[in-house]
């Protein structure tokens, strides 16, 4: 069967009674690959080993659903076509990466991935997308951020990757009437219960600053169903544009 990897755990801190945090299967993989790369820079408890038949199971599922989101790209167009096409690119990528580590012998891998260019460069596509992009798990588990959305909302893709949507994104609670918790939450749910994209209207929805303080945003967002081989919820696209000057000056001429 297609291989599955639903979540795992990384320590939140080196603190006794330390809660764990859960990483979507994106961030297993990238983590996996960057271990041999970075030296475990990122905390992470210790993986299992897996062996060369497992990996290349890994690969073939990548380029299967690679396959999978090129095919759905035809159905949409600007930018949700373009991103059902990133991410094909990014599994093509992923797949590639293992394939590479795979190539030199046929025994067990030790080291992590191979020697290849940053992470960063691989993650060119995503990062310079001109609309935020956050993929979510369908327990609304942050999968990944793109740049664009990292500025948008003035966070840092580590501190937010494997944390809930509404850990990271609370309403404003200086704001009684704030809905965007509510809102974002229904939207989310249309698209798990019908599989289909979800275009919300313009909404309201604070995010905070560095200093923790809530700002002002208003944005465009549409949420768009990701499946897998069997047709189901295999993660969400939550695609924004910021019209916070544009909202602002239609309240000011009302």
């Amino acid at each position: 069967g297609a291989f599955r990897v639903h979540a795992y755990v990384t320590p939140a801190s080196d603190e006794p009674g330390s809660r764990p945090r859960p990483i979507g299967v994106m961030d297993r993989i990238q983590g996996s690959l960057r271990n041999g790369l970075e030296g475990n820079a990122r905390n992470q408890a210790p993986i299992e080993v897996m062996t060369t038949s497992d990996e290349r199971a890994v690969a073939r599922d990548f380029r299967r659903r690679a396959h999978a989101l090129r095919a759905a790209a035809a159905d949409h167009s600007g930018a949700v076509e373009r991103a059902y096409l990133a991410l094909a690119a990014e599994h093509e990528r992923q797949a590639e990466r293992i394939e590479a580590a795979l190539a030199p012998d046929d025994g067990e891998r030790t080291n992590g991935g191979p020697p290849r260019d940053s992470w960063l460069g691989d993650r060119r596509w995503f990062d310079a997308a001109p609309h935020g992009y956050l993929l979510l798990s369908p327990a609304l588990v942050i999968v990944d951020i793109n740049a664009t959305y990292a500025r948008l909302t003035m966070t840092d893709r580590d501190a937010v990757v494997g944390r809930h949507m509404f850990e990271v994104f609370p309403d404003n609670p200086d704001n009684p009437a704030a809905d965007g918790v509510t809102s974002l939450s229904a939207s989310l749910g249309r698209v798990l219960a019908h599989k289909r994209r979800d275009q919300m209207s313009w909404q309201r929805y604070d995010v905070r600053d560095p200093g923790g303080e809530f700002v002002e945003r208003h944005w465009s967002p549409v949420n768009v169903p990701i499946l897998d081989a069997n047709g189901d919820v295999e993660y969400i696209l939550h695609a924004v544009d910021d019209v916070t000057v544009a909202a602002v000056h239609l309240r000011k001429i009302r």
